[in-house]
């Protein structure tokens, strides 16, 4: 069964609705040179001051954790979901609730799509 446009924008409003948390998505605009030494310019692709947008976290199945392990190693592991079509690359931060995540891989749906879905590890200081 095939769904029409109608129906699967539906089906994306929907989902957009369970997105219970706010993100900052921040990019590294270039490394420059201080001391000889790289520093990252890390700047929200969301305008100054940012704005937020919808996002929803969750755990990862074992059989993903397995799968991207050389990503993850022993760092906390999340889902990060966002409304469909949201501009995430790898490598992106992802600010939500004071704590920040590194993009890794950027997950595609096994039919309709719903949601953008990423892999992410959280930053730990």
């Amino acid at each position: 069964m095939v769904l029409a446009a109608g129906e699967l924008a539906a089906l994306q409003a929907a989902a957009a609705l369970l997105l219970d948390k706010t993100a900052d998505i921040q990019r590294n605009s270039g490394s420059t040179f201080v001391l000889g030494q790289p520093q990252e310019n890390w700047a929200s692709i969301l305008g100054d001051p940012p704005t937020l947008v919808p996002a929803g976290l969750a755990g990862p199945s074992q059989a993903l954790l397995q799968m991207y392990s050389t990503f993850i190693g022993t760092q906390q592991a999340r889902i990060v979901k966002f409304t469909y079509g949201q501009d995430v690359q790898s490598q992106d931060r992802v600010v939500i609730d004071g704590e920040t995540y590194t993009v890794h891989v950027l997950l595609s749906e096994r039919s309709y799509p719903t949601l953008t879905r990423v892999l992410a590890t959280r930053m730990v200081n």
